[in-house]
């Protein structure tokens, strides 16, 4: 197997190593590295390397806040596996075990640039988000005993996600585990990586004896995951299917009279064609999200207070599902009505059956806006409320001043 890797300066260095004096000096890092198709490589140690990280959604849904995990740990090499520079065959190296661990993140939030995947056949249905994972080494060789040039193997694993205001279940991981060749020189007496390879799978020995060979994937330079979409990222011979978007129920307060730090009381059903289906939802109160919970189709969520602003986030459906919202009457004065997303605004306290909106023929984010509105009481209302009372005061007055007045005739 050829790794397409130049050695020459790998070879000379561990000649020249022995002629050194014993000076120890600090050698000159370059800018990070970004992996491209062809790896990376660079005649100047680097302090770190990049990939591309890349989240694909549905067009129309709510930008996810999501932290996905990287690792980079040691990994075996196959039996006899070389590193071999292709251009210059006798420039080869024995491929090490590699030591030590990395951790890397990648980050996306409401911030992170989408654009539409292009489509043989019709409009677009998904979009794609890409950011940069920086593998920090700038410390990384002398602080895990690697004393010696060479060729040092690791396996990059995506290992966990941490999503905020949605479900993790949400996300499709990439399972496919990378490998990583660090390539390692010494310049001024000190080993420095100057090279990085990534590749779409792990290298490992195929077949036994004479037969046997070194399994030979792709180079890569992004990993990607799916948000909402069914499918296997890792194959993209498979294109993704938009299976699940959101619905948001949001509280609003308006009129001159409406009070928007007070609190009204909601429940909601998913309803759902598969049995025992799960979903997903938040609340979110004064701006901070709450734990993320789960309840099944046909259940009832109930008693969930919001004010103005305040939101239900459910996650989890499909263009067959449909959620029932309802909003206790507190008998206030209120008059309340409801919209669904762009739709018109219809009166009551209760949304029956609202499936999801589409875009393209393909459901997208939803929003059930409910307005509770209570307008400023007239001044004449309240004198007309008073009045029999002030007609009482008046006849009474009145009898008594009779009265009195008959006593001093009499």
């Amino acid at each position: 197997m050829k790794l397409n890797k130049t050695f020459g300066r790998i070879a000379t260095t561990l000649v020249a190593t022995a002629m050194l004096a014993s000076v120890t000096a600090v050698p000159a890092f370059a800018a990070d590295g970004a992996i491209g198709e062809n790896g990376y490589y660079d005649d100047v140690a680097i302090d770190a390397f990049t990939f591309t990280k890349e989240l694909e959604m549905p067009i129309g849904v709510e930008k996810p806040t999501v932290t996905f995990n990287f690792t980079l740990s040691p990994a075996a090499p196959a039996e006899g596996e070389i590193a071999e520079d292709e251009s210059t065959p006798a420039n080869t190296a024995d491929v090490q075990e590699g030591k030590g661990s990395i951790t890397a993140t990648a980050e996306f939030d409401s911030a992170s640039t989408y654009t539409n995947v292009p489509v043989t056949t019709g409009p677009p249905t998904t979009q794609k988000a890409s950011e940069t994972v920086r593998v920090d080494i700038s410390s990384f060789i002398s602080s895990t005993g690697i004393t010696e040039p060479g060729v040092y193997k690791y396996v990059l694993e995506e290992t966990s996600l941490t999503a905020t205001g949605v479900a993790e279940s949400d996300f499709t991981l990439s399972d496919m585990d990378r490998t990583v060749y660090l390539y390692v020189e010494r310049i001024d007496n000190v080993c420095v990586v100057t090279g990085v390879e990534l590749y779409n799978g792990e290298i490992e020995l195929v077949g036994e004896g004479v037969d046997a060979t070194l399994s030979d994937p792709a180079k890569t330079d992004s990993i990607l995951n799916y948000y909402m979409l069914s499918g296997d990222p890792d194959d993209p011979s498979t294109p993704p299917t938009v299976i699940a978007n959101d619905l948001t129920i949001e509280k609003a307060v308006k009129g001159s009279m409406g009070n928007m730090s007070e609190e009204f009381t909601f429940s909601f059903t998913v309803n759902s064609n598969t049995e025992n289906k799960a979903f997903s939802y938040v609340v979110t109160k004064d701006g901070e999200q709450q734990t993320s919970q789960t309840v099944t189709e046909g259940t009832q969520v109930p008693n969930i207070l919001l004010a103005h602003g305040d939101t239900i986030k459910i996650t989890g459906l499909t263009g067959t599902d449909s959620v029932t919202v309802s909003e206790t009457d507190n008998g206030e004065g209120y008059t309340t009505s409801y919209l669904v997303t762009s739709g018109s605004t219809q009166n009551g306290t209760t949304a029956e059956n609202v499936g999801l909106a589409t875009s393209a023929g393909n459901p997208v984010s939803t929003n059930i806006t409910f307005t509770n509105t209570r307008e400023a009481v007239s001044p004449t209302g309240l004198i007309m409320d008073i009045a029999p009372y002030v007609l009482l005061v008046v006849v009474a007055a009145a009898g008594c001043f009779v009265f009195l007045r008959k006593r001093r005739e009499d």
